[in-house]
């Protein structure tokens, strides 16, 4: 990806797949015990130059990756792609 900024985009008029990439389980040590949350990173993309990426954090795995979803959506946009370019990581 370059270093300019995306092209924002409504992610609702478009299909698109997404791609957990991690998960994270935290803790917090308080004084009454341990408190565990988890965060998800998440991209999501039509595989044909629209990209976004999101953080989700929540007490629950599931819940985690849906707010990651939900961010990724938001933070969509066009991504100008040349011939050479792989992302084979991402898909």
């Amino acid at each position: 990806m370059s270093n300019k900024k995306l092209k924002r985009i409504k992610a609702t008029d478009i299909e698109l797949k997404d791609k957990l990439v991690a998960v994270n389980r935290v803790t917090k040590v308080t004084k009454g015990g341990r408190t565990f949350s988890f965060s998800a990173i998440v991209v999501v993309g039509n595989e044909n130059g629209i990209v976004g990426f999101g953080l989700g954090k929540a007490k629950e795995v599931s819940a985690a990756i849906a707010k990651g979803i939900d961010d990724a959506k938001k933070n969509s946009g066009e991504e100008r792609r040349r011939a050479h370019d792989l992302f084979p990581a991402l898909w």
